[in-house]
């Protein structure tokens, strides 16, 4: 299975890439060896899933098709069908040292920000509440 990581945008262009480029609005990336992408594409096996995820191992994309894939700041690595998880769905997943695993729902961090979004609602409800003849007095906002 192939593995190709850190793809940037390439700097320095061919002719021929020049001329696609402004001619085709074609922008060209590589790898951390200075491979093209578009040379890579051709290595891989037609039959496994090519997988795109970025720095912090999240996949981002996923199709049996590269070319349908363009991992600028991300690495792409191929598996085979069988070794895909049941349930697998890009977003939802992550790859790190050949293993493809489901994203760790942190509950305790949603919970904690979904206080604070009703929190910030309240607030702002109470901060329209306007001070009339000694008493407070909510404004319908």
């Amino acid at each position: 299975m192939r593995h190709f990581k850190n793809f940037t945008k390439t700097t320095e262009l061919t002719l021929v890439q020049q001329k696609l480029s402004e001619n085709c609005s074609i922008q060209f990336i590589q790898d951390e060896s200075g491979v093209d992408w578009y040379v890579l594409q051709k290595l891989f096996q037609p039959d496994t899933l090519k997988i795109q995820y970025d720095k912090t191992g999240l996949i981002i994309a996923a199709d049996k098709d590269a070319t349908k894939l363009f991992p600028l700041n991300c690495s792409v690595v191929e598996f085979a069908d069988t070794d895909i998880p049941d349930g697998f769905q890009p977003g939802n997943f992550t790859y790190s040292n050949g293993v493809i695993a489901p994203v760790q729902i942190d509950y305790v961090a949603l919970a904690t920000a979904e206080r604070d979004r009703r929190m910030t609602s309240v607030t702002a409800k109470n901060q329209s509440a306007c001070r009339s003849s000694g008493r407070w007095r909510y404004n319908g906002c």
